[in-house]
């Protein structure tokens, strides 16, 4: 596997593009808020990801994307200046996409088994609930209307298949 280039494009209130391409050779791009912590460095705090298939899921970046962004004082310092600029603004006018927060669903297919697809939309809603700042396990039951139980047995599957990163119990991943 060959590690994607990653290019960043800093803008208002603390978004950050990240654009590169992985194996399959097209470009892809997640958007991720960073916010300053008391020691001066920079967090990731929400991530915006477009509706890319499962595979490509476990495929982003994340951890590299956050190096990058510490690792780059002129991304660091554009932060710094624009973060008071009003998130939605700056997001819709800096990258050119539309800001929505509409209520993620999570539909069970029918059957006993459930396949890679679901498994990966499941990934895909507890990372938008990690960037959130919300209990993803929580998050996931709401959005499939199950108990948390439940969404927890598939969190575990999730993170079996790969689609989330293994973890200490009691601890979120990103």
């Amino acid at each position: 596997m060959t590690i994607p280039r990653i290019r960043l494009r800093p803008s208002s209130s603390g978004w950050v593009q990240a654009r590169f391409e992985l194996e399959d050779g097209k470009p892809r791009r997640v958007f991720v808020r960073f916010e300053p912590t008391a020691k001066g460095r920079w967090k990731a705090v929400e991530w915006s990801i477009p509706g890319y298939p499962a595979d490509v899921l476990r495929q982003v970046p994340y951890q590299r994307i956050m190096r990058a962004v510490q690792a780059s004082d002129e991304v660091k310092e554009v932060l710094n200046d624009r973060l008071a600029e009003p998130a939605e603004e700056g997001f819709r006018h800096a990258f050119g996409v539309a800001v929505r927060d509409e209520p993620i669903v999570i539909t069970r297919p029918k059957g006993r088994n459930l396949d890679d697809n679901f498994y990966g939309h499941v990934a895909y809603v507890y990372r938008q609930a990690i960037g959130k700042g919300l209990n993803p396990r929580q998050a996931i039951a709401e959005a499939a209307g199950v108990a948390p139980d439940t969404a927890g047995r598939w969190i575990y599957q999730a993170r079996k298949r790969g689609f989330i990163p293994k973890t200490t119990p009691g601890k979120v991943t990103t």
